[in-house]
């Protein structure tokens, strides 16, 4: 698959290999699932496909409306090596995410592997040997196949480049959180219920995980044992679910001298854990061997303090604000919780301490550094953040911000005029007079509601000095002659639209046209009589170069190939714009008026929601026309009825679409975009010399105009 060097800041089409996000999901599973929930919540528009061989409805709940594909398959080690390329094949994702160690080694999509720890090679006696004779095997092959590697921590990625010669570079650490429902503090009707339900009584410590070897529960239950021969009425919680290798911990548990005293409460769901960890004396997490040790951090979140492991990942993620012990050690660990039993003032410090650690780590920051990984791995500029620093609208290579002298608030400004002002101002450069109601959903950097508007409008004395209204347009002050001009051209625009109104329809009617709107001059209705229609296209899924040139052929056929100017052309699965968030594209899309297919522009608007930070007010615009489908039965079945023809057809029509589009933007200066998904076709880019003409604009009135105060 040919690799696309693209902005970083565009959706990215990211599938996920999710077969551990099951029903009663621990550990991997819970990474998961919070690391993929946030990354669909991060608001770049990413189309995230979730990959298992169990059925769709163990990824539950799915982030709405991410697909997954599959096919199911008993066997996952030999679905992800045969089956899963297959389905990525189909599927042409930008990039795989593989969250558990392994990928399919016979794949050529870029592909991004977390490594949480590495036991199988440090400690390989506490797995089964299926995962020592499968997983060892493959991990570095699969490793060195990546474009890059995950880990949770800088322990994990010495322990990797250590012992299977990684380049450092290759290998990205990405801390995890604790889950944000840790965060809400259990009630006492909670802890209460917990206590109850497992016949627990205070004080008590609490261990989590798996009944496992490495997870140390046996020095754990010896250690206790001492702590309660010195006379310490505590209880020992083990809440986990059975693991392999479990027997010697079981047998600790029931030949203990002391088992009256402990109780396993095998796997709890997040609600009852979250209860646990707040009625417990403290958490106890003395792990031989973690990649990130999550129930360090959840205790923390909860305000439950901690004894944890010496010189390890779990150290380094407690950063301090943990009792920290050597876990080979029964003393070490039983004098550890002595001081957890008997000293309130170390538990009160190590609660504030390990509340603001918890604070550090995020979902959504482990999200925002994986997806600059993903981003990376999938061949595109190394990421910048998501916008631009606005030290200078018109930095070299950097997109045009709005200026900062129409963001900020003069002095003495009510900031209700300011954010009307500048919204006026803006259509003044274009010589563009507006409505109330056009000003209303057109404010720039701030929300205002009719009424608040008219009421600056009436009542303010600098609104009332420097704006005028006409006709029943506002316009500013001495630019009361663009009124004529903005109903004359609104005249020719109609005129135009009705000319043409027939061409609309057989656009409507083309095969693989899902919807389409007026964008640019036509929707501003601000063309001479004699230009073109400006149009937004929206695609079926997979068809976007042949639904250009549909149009192409279509439009020189009837005769009127001059007469459309299709200058955006979307996917209808990729709506979310992969140009720079800006406020000039912000503009544009909020001004498109849709004529056919208006349902894509309403999700567009939805999955754009960056716009609302530049035009909070934003709402997608009422159709004053709407296209008639010809034929649409005759469309749809000769769609299906040569589907095999258009999928063949497709990845060449943007070959051709792609050379041709290359060269004439190259011969003329044509600004173009040719992504599968996104056809981007501008004769310039006019941000740069907008936001100047902008910023010399509000200079020049701050400069005559702000000396009257304002009431």
């Amino acid at each position: 698959m040919r690799r696309r060097s693209l902005d970083p800041r565009a959706p990215l089409h990211v599938v996920v290999e999710a077969t551990t996000w099951t029903h009663g999901r621990t550990g991997i599973g819970m990474y998961t699932e919070r690391l993929s929930r946030a990354l669909c919540e991060l608001g770049y528009g990413d189309r995230v496909v979730f990959a298992t061989n169990r059925s769709p409805g163990d990824i539950t709940p799915r982030p709405e409306g991410a697909p997954v594909v599959g096919p199911r398959f008993p066997i996952r080690a030999a679905w992800m090596q045969s089956l899963l390329p297959l389905s990525l094949l189909r599927e042409r994702p930008d990039v795989a995410f593989y969250p558990n160690y392994l990928a399919p080694v016979l794949s050529n999509v870029p592909s991004v592997v977390t490594v949480h720890d590495m036991t199988l090679f440090l400690a390989p006696e506490t797995f089964t040997w299926k995962k020592r004779f499968l997983t060892r095997a493959l991990m570095p092959l699969v490793v060195r196949r990546a474009e890059a590697i995950i880990a949770p921590s800088d322990a994990t990625k010495r322990d990797l480049v250590r012992l299977l010669s990684i380049d450092p570079a290759r290998v990205h650490v990405v801390p995890e959180a604790a889950d944000p429902a840790f965060e809400i503090q259990p009630t006492e009707a909670d802890t209460r219920e917990a206590i109850a339900r497992f016949g627990l009584r205070a004080p008590f410590v609490l261990t989590v995980g798996t009944l496992e070897p490495r997870k140390n529960h046996v020095r754990l239950i010896e250690a206790f044992e001492r702590v309660c021969d010195g006379g310490r009425d505590v209880m020992l919680v083990l809440a986990g679910g059975h693991g392999w290798k479990d027997a010697p911990i079981v047998d600790a548990m029931t030949r203990s001298r002391h088992a009256s005293r402990i109780v396993h409460t095998g796997y709890v769901d997040l609600p009852t854990l979250r209860a646990l960890y707040g009625a417990s004396l403290c958490l106890a997490y003395p792990s031989l061997y973690e990649g990130f040790g999550l129930p360090v951090v959840e205790a923390m979140a909860v305000g439950t303090p901690v004894l944890t492991s010496r010189g390890s990942s779990l150290d380094e993620v407690a950063a301090g604000a943990a009792l920290a012990v050597d876990p080979s050690s029964v003393e070490e660990i039983a004098d550890g919780l002595e001081r957890m039993v008997s000293d309130a003032a170390l538990r009160e410090a190590l609660v504030t301490r390990g509340r603001e650690r918890s604070s550090q780590l995020s979902w959504k920051r482990a999200a925002e550094q994986t997806r600059a990984v993903l981003v990376k791995a999938a061949g595109r500029m190394p990421p910048q953040g998501r916008r631009p620093p606005r030290t200078s609208a018109f930095a070299p290579g950097e997109v045009p911000q709005l200026p900062d002298n129409a963001l900020e608030i003069p002095k003495g400004v009510d900031p209700r005029d300011w954010i009307v002002l500048r919204t006026l101002l803006y259509a003044d450069m274009f010589h563009y007079p507006l409505s109330r109601a056009e000003l209303t959903r057109g404010l720039i950097g701030g929300a205002l509601d009719t009424s608040e508007v008219d009421g600056r409008l009436a009542g303010s004395t600098l609104l009332r000095a420097h704006v005028r209204e006409v006709d029943g347009l506002l316009c500013m002050a001495g630019s009361e002659s663009f009124v004529p001009a903005r109903i004359e051209a609104a005249r020719q625009a109609d005129a135009l639209l009705a000319k043409h109104r027939g061409i609309l329809d057989v656009i409507s009617s083309l095969p693989f046209v899902r919807g389409a709107a007026f964008s640019g001059g036509t929707a501003f209705k601000n063309s001479p009589e004699d230009l073109d229609i400006d149009m937004l296209v929206v695609s079926e899924r997979g068809r976007t170069s042949l639904t250009f040139l549909s149009i192409v052929v279509a439009m020189r056929l009837i005769g009127a190939r001059d007469a459309v100017c299709v200058n955006y052309l979307l996917d209808e699965d990729k709506l979310a714009l992969g140009e720079p968030h800006d406020f000039y594209t912000a503009h544009q899309l909020a001004h498109i008026v849709p004529f056919f297919g208006e349902h894509h522009f309403a999700r567009a608007h939805a999955v754009n929601a960056w716009l609302l930070e530049h035009l909070p007010n934003a709402r997608l615009r009422e159709p004053e026309i709407r296209a008639r489908e010809r034929a649409p039965l005759l469309k749809r079945t000769l769609e299906r009825a040569l589907s095999p023809l258009w999928r063949c057809a497709e990845p060449f029509a943007h070959a051709l679409l792609q050379a041709r589009m290359r060269s004439k933007a190259k011969a003329d200066g044509i600004s173009v975009r040719v992504d599968p998904g996104e056809l981007k076709l501008h004769v310039n880019d006019h941000r740069r010399r907008i936001m100047r003409r902008f910023e010399a604009h509000v200079d020049a009135f701050r400069a005559r105009a702000l000396t009257l105060p304002n009431s």
